[in-house]
């Protein structure tokens, strides 16, 4: 598995992006990968 180090900054749009699909619906028409990326983003 690839890891990648990222800011702060990024963490913190990363959190925005993700609830700003969460709030429109859109987390179910992602790929698992994606979903899977953000659950280990929120942990």
């Amino acid at each position: 598995m690839n890891k990648y180090e990222i800011t702060w900054d990024e963490q913190y749009q990363l959190i925005k992006l993700y609830d700003l699909l969460r709030d429109n619906g859109m987390m179910n028409e992602l790929p698992n990968e994606i979903e899977t990326f953000f659950e280990k983003l929120l942990d």
